[in-house]
């Protein structure tokens, strides 16, 4: 057994301690710590795929002239992964610098105490070990920091210019990061609104900023763009797992909106945002490219879809029952599919 598979089992039984756990300061700490250590053992594992050459680009010098826009229009990793190693001088320490920062951040959004979703405890280190985001910090880095940017946004501030900053970041570090623009208006709108309700200027406005997201990503997979580079396969066929995964959220989510189309559009808008959105996308960038617009879309809705799960059930016993179904659903992946597997035994 390899220390990042160790290290994996641990978070796992971590994750499972905690649906039976409250909040409070030692827990948090406790489960924070562990995760960073984890993350130590994963950078200290080898790289795999597209982290061996994240980590080959760290001193090569990239042009950021006016003629290479590829570097230019994501500067903030081009430019700031760099910047840390020249600080650090390793190409190890340099991405656990960075994974300190993305799971502070990730901690801070789900469960700081001004946030009013009250997030169950289990869900921090249940993001760590979900198959997708596995998948993210393990490989597809770019887009899963871009992730992490938008979800401290997105549950981390209530100010909506300190939203749209965040996710302006979020934007310059992977532009795949559009995805989110519909659903980050349709609920800085909401918030603004006295009724909580879109009035038809609004209305106009999140199905234009849907037509430009559709429109980005579509381009994004037909030029010579970030996502068309980035598809090479990690050699792991789950687009129809994902498919099932949201597939499953949507069908839970009509079941707790009590079949009420109002309920199911005013309360899960984010599962039905992310399902069609899926639907639409992945067909037509099929492979490793849909599957990594899938693990994004995934970042935002799964901590607000616990929580409200979390919500329906009042008995304690059903409670933790419906939580432990829901984390060994969400890890089962992770050991079922041998792809998924190797990149907690193997490193390039």
């Amino acid at each position: 057994m390899t220390f990042e598979l160790a290290g994996y089992l641990l978070i796992c039984a971590l994750t499972i301690f905690a649906t039976l756990s409250t909040r409070n300061v030692l827990s948090i700490l406790f489960i924070y710590l562990s995760v960073i250590g984890y993350m130590i053992a994963v950078r200290f594992a080898g790289y795999d795929y597209d982290m061996y050459l994240y980590a080959r680009m760290l001193d090569a010098g990239l042009d950021f002239s006016a003629d290479n826009v590829y570097y230019v229009r994501e500067f903030v990793f081009w430019f700031g992964l760099p910047k840390i190693f020249d600080l650090v001088q390793d190409q190890k320490w340099t991405f656990i610098v960075v994974d300190i920062i993305w799971v502070s951040l990730l901690f801070y959004a789900l469960l700081n105490k001004k946030n009013s979703s009250r997030i169950p405890l289990f869900c921090a280190p249940f993001m760590i070990v979900f198959f997708p985001l596995l998948m993210g910090y393990q490989n597809i880095y770019r887009q899963f920091l871009a992730s992490i940017f938008v979800l401290f946004a997105f549950y981390g501030f209530r100010n909506k210019y300190v939203v749209y900053l965040l996710s302006m970041v979020a934007f310059f570090i992977h532009n795949s990061a559009i995805i989110y623009l519909p659903l980050l208006y349709l609920y800085a709108a909401r918030k603004a609104s006295p009724t909580g309700k879109l009035n038809i200027l609004q209305k106009g406005m999140f199905a234009l900023s849907y037509v430009v997201m559709v429109g980005g990503i579509y381009y994004s997979s037909l030029s010579d763009t970030d996502l068309s580079k980035s598809s090479d396969s990690t050699g792991i066929s789950l687009g129809p797992a994902y498919a099932a995964l949201f597939a499953a959220f949507f069908i839970a989510s009509i079941f707790m909106a009590r079949f009420k189309v109002k309920e199911l559009f005013s309360q899960y808008a984010y599962i039905v945002y992310s399902f069609f959105s899926f639907l639409l996308i992945w067909p037509v960038l099929g492979g490793a490219q849909g599957e990594r617009v899938g693990m994004m879309l995934l970042i935002i809705i799964v901590p607000m879809f616990v929580t409200q799960l979390d919500g329906i059930f009042r008995q304690p016993t059903l409670r933790i029952t419906v939580r432990l179904l829901f984390v060994l659903l969400g890890i089962a992946p992770s050991f079922l599919f041998s792809s998924a597997f190797n990149f907690l035994l193997t490193g390039s």
